[in-house]
């Protein structure tokens, strides 16, 4: 099965361009390459960042490219893209800076063949695969699937710039999954772990693919929604409530939540949400606790009044 073209795009003068093309004109290890050219940075930069690059080919010889640093230029705006930078051999300061801002590789002009620049291509493209994949993976909580509180906060500063742009509403629910020290005394963390993936599984269900779902902590998970209506806390404590009445043959799911509400014309921190909900979802635990004993109460006989 015959792979598709790399797509490599060289930001550089046109006898760099032409000279680059003849170099892989036959390919390398199975693979062609299919050339595109910028013949200055900015182009460059917005042609990285529009079209389906797979490779960047920087030669710092170009007149816009100014002392402000070409590759944070190129990585600020196509971030997922790799780059091979292409310099003098003179260049051993700017081959530093380059590879320490993100560079995959630092190519010396009339140094390398065909098949040293294929190879470098096809390895840029590997190791930010390799990249993609760690990054991805320091964002998921391993257990769950879900975000973790890194991969939260993340995406959530992601969806309040949304909200404040377009002038939408967030809403951010915290939950807490009910006894959990017991659940694991009596049955073990493995079941305790179980407790924990349902959870993650529950929220997923009821909340829509768009939204960031993630577990913060132990057995503390949250939800954050764009584009709500004041209904919306209500409707998911009720779905919650429902999502409680499924059980296992040892233990029983039960989630204690607390909402936050973000408004665009009273901007605040994901953090700032954050604590807002917990807050939130600790004055429900404490009632529904209340509650619990008031029940006990009322079994034995006796009689005593809610203090909530």
């Amino acid at each position: 099965m015959l792979k598709e073209p790399v797509s490599v795009l060289v930001i550089g003068e046109e006898n760099q361009y032409l000279k680059l093309s003849e170099m892989l004109v036959n390919g390398y290890d199975g693979r062609i390459f299919s050339l595109h050219r910028a013949a200055s940075l900015s182009t460059g930069i917005t042609m990285a960042s529009e079209m389906k690059v797979d490779v960047v080919l920087l030669i710092l010889s170009l007149p816009d490219q100014g002392k402000s640093g070409p590759m944070v230029r190129v990585r600020s705006q196509a971030p997922g893209v790799p780059v091979v930078v292409i310099g003098g051999c003179d260049d051993a300061v700017a081959a530093a800076d380059t590879l320490r801002e993100g560079a995959q590789d630092f190519l010396v002009n009339d140094q390398f063949d065909g098949n040293t620049l294929g190879r470098s291509i096809l390895f840029a493209m590997e190791r930010q695969k390799v990249l993609r994949e760690l990054e991805n993976a320091s964002l998921i909580d391993e257990l769950t699937g879900v975000h973790n509180r890194r991969g939260f906060i993340t995406f959530g500063r992601h969806h309040l710039k949304v909200a404040n742009r377009s002038k939408r509403s967030l809403v951010l629910c915290y939950t807490d999954v009910d006894n959990m020290k017991q659940i694991n005394d009596q049955f073990g963390h493995h079941v305790g772990d179980q407790v924990l993936i349902r959870a993650a599984e529950t929220l997923k269900e009821i909340f829509r693919s768009s939204d960031i779902v993630a577990r913060i902590g132990g057995d503390e998970f949250v939800a954050l929604a764009l584009d709500t209506d004041t209904s919306f806390p209500q409707r998911i404590a009720e779905r919650l409530k429902e999502k409680e009445t499924i059980q296992s043959e040892r233990y029983s799911l039960s989630l204690s939540v607390g909402f936050a509400v973000y408004d665009p014309e009273k901007p605040c921190t994901i953090e700032e949400l954050l604590i807002r909900a917990d807050r939130d979802m600790y004055e429900m635990k404490r009632k529904k606790e209340v509650l619990k004993k008031q029940k006990n109460v009322q079994s034995l006989g006796i009689s005593a009044p809610f203090s909530g």
